[in-house]
């Protein structure tokens, strides 16, 4: 598959991410918490590398577009909190295939 056919999934998935980006900023703001320049420049780093992962794994495994705009929202929600589940899960499946006994998930 070219990237001619694939580009309305990478744009709707960079779409998604940076409304649920929006959406955790505009919560975070009503409960007056201040949004600096630093988190808005961090969000925006976030933005490709979750657009574009996101959008090759929905080319890849031809999701519906409710699919694709549901996945992005959530990353764009969770932010590196995503990152920090999918490493807490691997670690766990990690260790339960080792043998050895599971600690309890990053807080």
């Amino acid at each position: 598959m070219s990237f001619k056919d694939s580009w309305p999934a990478f744009c709707l998935m960079v779409f998604a991410v940076a409304s649920g980006q929006i959406g955790r900023l505009g919560q975070k703001y009503e409960r007056g918490a201040a949004i600096g320049v630093r988190q808005i420049v961090v969000e925006l780093t976030m933005l490709p590398a979750f657009g574009s992962l996101g959008g090759a794994i929905a080319v890849e495994y031809r999701w519906p577009w409710w699919a694709v705009i549901a996945s992005g929202i959530c990353a764009g929600w969770g932010g590196f909190g995503t990152f920090r589940l999918l490493a807490s899960v691997g670690r766990s499946a990690l260790q339960q295939a080792m043998g050895a006994k599971a600690e309890p998930p990053l807080q």
